[in-house]
């Protein structure tokens, strides 16, 4: 029995069993993510405070202009006399509040949306650290502190989902560095790229500075120019991506 358990673990931690391992640390992510917002689940029902109102105002709006009128969410006229929707920088309905709001309701389905973030924030983390060799364990350390941090509950509270996209930035870098080696995993890179920018929040142009200034001294590190280009392709297919939102956001 003891021979066949030295066996088990093993094959577990040889090459043959890293998926089993990876689907371990994505167990424990999942389950740390539903502790951690366990307080926001018992009450699903129930906004909150600040700008929660606002918050499920604007998703309920996209929700019965798709799904009730069959119309795509141009413009709100519920508000002010009639508002532009999809130029307003800080409202987005794509990709995440799209398969959570139909699928829970608007409060509930912001709540559960808002819980996997935190999770797609801790997977990406853990992921880049493990890429850049850092030990499984560190990584996952590092991966908590990143998720759980104030960044991410701090606007969860307040209603200012925007601000969640900064758990695509783990993601953004990852394949920034995979595609410095393998140039099809910089479009991976542009797509959370521009999920960012359709998502609307200030965390857009703080990545575009920083994935600039980090390119710039990478490339002079490495004393090549194909970190400042990758940055470039990233910044170009971005706007291609998400241009349909990004540029009446900017005008």
């Amino acid at each position: 029995m003891l021979k066949g358990f030295s066996s088990m673990k093993n094959w577990i931690l040889s090459d043959k069993g890293r998926w089993i391992r990876l689907g371990g640390w994505m167990a424990l992510f999942a389950a740390l993510t539903l502790v951690y917002g366990r307080e926001i689940l018992k009450f699903r029902n129930h906004f909150g405070d600040n700008d929660w109102d606002s918050l499920i105002f604007y998703h309920q709006y996209w929700n019965i202009s798709l799904f009730s009128f069959k119309q795509f969410p141009f413009w709100n006229p519920y508000i002010a006399g009639g508002i532009s929707f999809l130029a307003r920088p800080d409202m987005s309905f794509f990709p995440f509040p799209l398969l959570f709001v139909p699928a829970f309701g608007v409060v509930a389905g912001l709540k559960f949306m808002a819980l996997f973030y935190i999770f797609l924030a801790m997977a990406g983390m853990f992921f880049l650290c493990r890429y850049l060799g850092i030990s499984a364990l560190a990584a996952a350390v590092g991966a908590v502190i990143f998720s759980m941090s104030g960044c991410f509950s701090s606007r969860i509270v307040l209603g200012h989902f925007g601000w969640l996209s900064a758990a695509y930035l783990p993601w953004i870098f990852l394949f920034y560095f995979k595609g410095l080696k393998k140039v099809r995993y910089l479009f991976v890179s542009a797509i959370f790229l521009s999920f960012v920018a359709i998502e609307g929040s200030y965390v857009f142009a703080f990545t575009l500075i920083g994935l600039g200034i980090f390119s710039i001294l990478f490339s002079i590190q490495k004393k090549t120019f194909r970190p400042i280009a990758g940055a470039g392709a990233v910044f170009l297919l971005c706007v291609l991506l998400a241009g349909p939102k990004l540029f009446p956001m900017i005008e």
